[in-house]
């Protein structure tokens, strides 16, 4: 969800203070039914989000060792990772994490990309079992001027995790054509 706290910075305070954004694997209307949006809750599917909230609440320890293995290429994360991911995922409350999902899911940023004047790194994975994947990426891209857009083949919702080198080199790139 970082890349929605970035949209908002964005909408909020605009780019007096940044050189360049990075818009990594996100939805920017999670309702929305524009063919671009892979959400499970497109055309503003309000019975998913239902749905999700209510697998939250029922057995959030099951909900997040799915959620942490849908954010890998494979479905399946390495026990590693998983470990401490789901203890990371847990540190947030049912209350918050509820909360931040329903605000999350009912916000709309695609009418603001546009507006964005700053370069913009826009990186996607393949995501199978997530919701994002290239179609949002080239839309998000696409509706960014001066966009830097590049996807990651072995990838899920993770790109800087599964593929950080190539992740890494992107992003080097990026930061050496900027001023």
């Amino acid at each position: 969800m970082g890349g929605t706290v970035v949209l908002d910075y964005w909408h909020q305070y605009g780019g007096d203070l940044l050189a360049g954004l990075g818009i990594i694997e996100t939805a920017p209307a999670p309702m929305s039914s524009a063919p671009w949006n892979t959400h499970y809750c497109r055309n503003n599917n309000t019975a998913a989000k239902d749905e999700d909230i209510a697998a939250l609440q029922d057995d959030r320890l099951h909900y997040g060792t799915n959620f942490v293995h849908s954010m890998f290429l494979s479905g399946e994360a390495p026990s590693h990772a998983h470990s401490w991911m789901l203890v990371e995922h847990m540190k947030t409350t049912e209350r918050t994490a509820v909360s931040i999902f329903e605000d999350y899911v009912n916000r709309d940023y695609s009418p603001i990309l546009p507006t964005i004047s700053v370069p913009s790194l826009i990186i996607y994975g393949r995501s199978k079992n997530m919701c994002y994947g290239p179609s949002t990426g080239r839309f998000i891209a696409g509706s960014v001027p001066n966009s830097r857009f590049a996807i990651l083949e072995k990838s899920g919702h993770l790109p800087f995790y599964e593929e950080a080198d190539l992740f890494n080199i992107e992003l080097k790139h990026f930061m050496n054509q900027r001023p």
